[in-house]
């Protein structure tokens, strides 16, 4: 679909003619590249829009998702997570807890849980 030159003149005439003279009538002349180019810019424009405001939404929801997550941990939790974050082993974590290492393991099994993880690793990378 394009616009045929001589269709344009023929048919700026006609509404010359009906409705009279009009400045912005007169700069009315389209070319088809001139159309193509403008179509094809806003479709790019549109798409890389899109693709941005999808990217916003997908980042904000993991965002708030790791946040509703962590909030489910208790106190006690939140100080094991931090301490294997400082990559603590298990019996440095129960010394600086003054708990037994079998109560770290359980902290970390409802860590794991509660977050949806399988691993030390996973947990460092949540953060």
């Amino acid at each position: 679909m394009g616009f045929n030159k001589e269709e344009v003149h023929e048919t700026m005439s006609n509404l010359e003619a009906k409705f009279g003279s009009h400045p912005y009538l007169a700069e009315y002349l389209i070319t088809n590249n001139q159309s193509k180019t403008l179509i094809t810019f806003i479709v790019v424009c549109g798409i890389l829009l899109i693709t941005y405001l999808l990217y916003r939404f997908i980042i904000s929801y993991r965002i708030r998702h790791k946040k509703k997550l962590l909030q489910s941990l208790s106190g006690r939790e939140i100080e094991v997570f931090n301490l294997v974050l400082e990559t603590k082993s298990n019996k440095e974590i129960a010394d600086i807890l003054s708990v037994e290492i079998s109560t770290v393991k359980s902290h970390l099994h409802s860590i794991y849980s509660k977050l949806k993880i399988t691993s030390r690793n996973q947990l460092k990378h949540f953060s």
